[in-house]
């Protein structure tokens, strides 16, 4: 479509799907009752002309050097305007409503009289605001937006027929040069944006949440938000338990509900369920003074933790949603860091010393790869790991800047885990000396991605999971890289938090620390991992292998000292009763095959591993293997050769006595071997 000299009227409709152009000296003049529906592109290099009492249906673009005048629209009784119409103007009157059946663009908004309805879809305004009132107000059906741009000005109205819907929003943008103020309530389930302007709340915003994983956030901006906002989370779950809470908003503790809390100075001293981490020395004993029973007066510069069981007469009682009112929480915020060690823990070992509890001080989350990238300096600690306790595990999980994290993805109620840290949660860093840690809106996202795609690297990687006869589970990973060392690597490795409840602990052993993440170099072949495991739970567990990330190559053999078993996860769980005591009962032994080999490219034509007391060998192709099997002073103790493929077994009564033994396998450029525990 392209008007090229001359005018061209509309009366009727018209529609545009891809590109049209009016030349110099040429016109196109929508006259009134006519509709332009423009979803491509309109080049105005003349003049376009949308005539009052005419539509302009814009979702696309109109551009170029010449004059578009739009249409003004006064409304007096009941219509209905399509998906991306386009006004100067609009103006209500009579007590009409004027339904938008998807966007709407005016530069004016006049609600003398009446509604806006609008449907799924978003409300754009960039200049003055006049009427609105508790009787002429903007609906919504829970799925629409508000975004008020240039010289947007004034006071809004909002439906509170029904305020689960009417006066809902996905999104509130906000980008003027103006004074946006909320008349009544306003609900936002999504995001409120601001890079320039001023938003009066009236304390009337409120950051809605639905679920978990749902709730609104404010994104780091420019804009000026006076007056309180009132910001909403759903908990997991309200079972008996201890829960990390922060606060997202200039607050105290008095203005967190949902959750009953019991202050210091309460007596019966043990039914205070509100602590938090104090990491200052106590006194000269370089011990930290640890829980600390919090008072309602304690502030946002901190997180807690509050203990709650809806079973205790009302005492500590969970709604299962947290609310708290305040203003808004923004810039840069400085946490002082100590490096004592936890009064729990009087041997002083490094494992317990320098932990700081740090709370997400924003009302929206903070990116765990931001907080903890080379290029954040910000982040002072040598430790590059953070670690967030999950209430529907009972775990820590376990984030690293190597991209490696535990999430206890096994367990049922956490598949949602994001990648980032929401609001109203606290975490825990470690120090090593006495610093401070600054968070920045540089950290802040109000991204919900799956913890999946955290930072994620191509790593030679193993997962093992233990879940005990309650169906609790945890979880600890081995993996190797070019940059770890055998021992401890702050850039990589992470230590192992016990959970606060009744879940198990499973972790690898470096000296004597525990660690939820082990990283080991990638040049070793073989090497034999201790493992504690702790849990009350007596009965039936289970140790299972997730190989999904490891290199084919490797076997993978778990060893119970307890019962002398040894049994290769690569072909199944390994289940065991759990005595409550035998917490370093455990051996994984890892083995890459055909490492042991000088000068050998290729896949070799065999496998070699042992599964409990039995060796096995599986010829894949028809060529004769070798078998010797040695004293570990080197004397040869039998010696045999195979050829029909398939799995076998060595005979035991080759290895009849108890001791250590190494069986080599070769083959015609193979050579394979194993160490045997009789």
């Amino acid at each position: 479509m392209n008007v090229n000299a001359g005018t061209l009227n509309i009366y009727g409709n018209m529609t545009n799907t891809s590109s049209a152009t009016i030349s110099g000296g040429a016109s196109m003049v929508v006259q009134a009752g006519g509709t332009l529906t423009n979803s491509g592109t309109i080049t105005n290099n003349g003049t376009l002309t949308i005539s009052s009492g005419a539509t302009l249906a814009n979702t696309g673009t109109i551009e170029g050097t010449g004059t578009s005048s739009l249409p003004a629209l006064t409304v007096s009784s009941n219509i209905s305007l399509p998906n991306g119409a386009t006004y100067s103007s609009i103006s209500i009157i009579n007590g009409v409503t004027l339904t938008a059946e998807g966007d709407l663009k005016t530069d004016t908004l006049s609600l003398g009289s009446g509604t806006i309805s609008l449907k799924s879809g978003t409300l754009s305004i960039s200049s003055n605001i006049t009427g609105s009132s508790s009787v002429n107000t903007i609906s919504s059906d829970g799925k629409s937006s508000l975004n008020l741009t240039a010289n947007a000005n004034g006071t809004l109205y909002f439906d509170q027929t029904n305020s689960g819907t009417t006066n809902s929003f996905i999104n509130l943008t906000l980008n003027t040069s103006g004074t946006i103020t909320l008349g009544n309530a306003i609900r936002i389930s999504g995001v409120y944006t601001s890079s320039s302007g001023i938003l009066n709340t009236s304390d009337n915003l409120t950051l809605i949440s639905s679920s978990p994983g749902s709730y609104g956030q404010i994104a780091p901006g420019n804009g000026t938000i006076t007056g309180n906002i009132t910001m909403e989370m759903t908990a997991s779950g309200t079972g008996a338990g201890w829960r990390p809470i922060a606060l997202p908003l200039v607050s105290t503790l008095a203005n967190l509900s949902g959750i009953n809390q019991v202050y210091s100075g309460h007596t019966p001293a043990n039914e205070i369920n509100t602590y938090y981490w104090n990491p200052a020395q106590n006194g000269t004993t370089g011990l930290c003074n640890g829980w600390t029973a919090a008072s309602s007066t304690d502030d946002n510069t901190r997180p807690y933790i509050i203990y709650a069981n809806n079973n205790s007469n009302g005492l500590h009682d969970f709604s299962g949603k947290l609310s708290v009112s305040g203003t808004n929480s923004t810039g840069n915020k400085t946490f002082n860091l100590f490096a004592y060690t936890d009064p729990d823990t009087s041997s002083g070992i490094t494992m317990a010393t320098g932990w700081n509890f740090i709370p997400n001080p924003y009302p929206c989350n903070l990116s765990i790869s931001a907080l903890l990238s080379t290029r954040n300096t910000n982040f002072t600690p040598s430790y590059k790991a953070i670690h967030v306790y999950n209430y529907a595990s009972q775990q820590y999980e376990v984030y690293s800047s190597s991209g490696v994290s535990i999430v206890n993805y096994h367990n049922t109620e956490s598949g949602n885990t994001i990648s980032n840290i929401p609001p109203f949660a606290g975490f825990w860093v470690k120090s090593s000396s006495n610093q401070t840690l600054t968070i920045t809106n540089a950290e802040r996202t109000t991204s919900t991605s799956n913890v999946a795609t955290l930072l994620k690297n191509n790593y030679d990687l193993l997962r093992l999971n233990v879940s005990d006869a309650n169906g609790m589970k945890d979880q600890c990973v081995v993996y190797f890289t070019a940059d770890a060392t055998q021992g401890f690597d702050n850039i990589g490795d992470a230590y192992k938090l016990d959970g606060l409840g009744a879940a198990p602990s499973l972790s690898s052993l470096i000296g004597g620390a525990r660690l939820s993440i082990n990283a080991l170099p990638s040049s070793l072949n073989e090497v034999s991992i201790p493992l504690s495991y702790k849990s009350n739970t007596k009965g039936k567990a289970e140790i299972s292998l997730d190989f999904s990330e490891l290199d084919a190559a490797w076997n993978v053999l778990l060893e119970d000292k307890l019962t002398g078993i040894k049994m290769d996860l690569k072909n199944g769980a390994y289940s065991f009763e759990n005595n409550g005591t035998n917490n370093l009962r455990f051996i994984l032994h890892l083995e890459k095959k055909g490492a042991t080999g000088i000068g050998i490219s290729g896949e070799a034509g065999f496998e070699l591993y042992q599964d409990f007391n039995t060796v096995y060998i599986n010829l894949v192709e028809k060529e004769p293997v070798y078998i010797s099997i040695y004293t570990l002073s080197g004397k040869l103790m039998a010696q045999y050769e195979l050829e029909n493929p398939g799995h076998q077994t060595i005979p035991n009564q080759m290895i009849q006595e108890p001791g250590v033994y190494i069986v080599e396998a070769r083959s015609t450029g193979f050579r394979k071997t194993l160490k045997v525990i009789k």
